[in-house]
């Protein structure tokens, strides 16, 4: 009976420590990814505030090719380094899934860009026409 109850109790030890050794590495590989998380949150930030800024300022032609390339070379950077994440890569897919999304924002904006341009210069077309017309009918 004391042997029985010594192999049960040293198996539950065994089976305790090996409990705690999984929940230590998975609390260590979460933090791991929390604070990688965070870090690609911030990221994102940064880009977002760019993509905002493109948005809202009006540049020239070189000015707006400037601000696209920072923004895709900090999305490049952000993929490769979530593609080359060890381990949980499905903690990042919503990341990977937000990148193509802003690629997509980039060409739309360059896009709109085009047009704007196209806009204004047809506006001071129209303008001069106005002009010219309003000095026909006076004359």
């Amino acid at each position: 009976m004391v042997v029985i109850m010594f192999t049960c109790g040293v198996y539950t030890l065994i089976t305790a420590q090996e409990g705690i050794t999984l929940l230590e590495t998975k609390k260590k590989s979460y933090d791991k990814v929390f604070k990688k998380q965070a870090e690609i949150t911030f990221q994102f930030d940064e880009i977002f505030k760019n993509l905002y800024s493109l948005k809202t300022k009006r540049r020239n032609l070189s000015e707006h090719k400037q601000m696209q390339k920072i923004i895709s070379d900090a999305r490049n950077t952000l993929e490769l380094d979530l593609k080359n994440q060890e381990g949980d890569v499905d903690s990042y897919g919503l990341y990977l899934e937000l990148l193509v999304d802003i690629e997509q924002i980039q060409r739309f904006m360059d896009y709109y860009e085009v047009e704007v341009d196209k806009r204004d210069y047809n506006m001071k077309q129209l303008e001069k026409c106005r002009k010219k017309y309003q000095e026909l009918i006076h004359n």
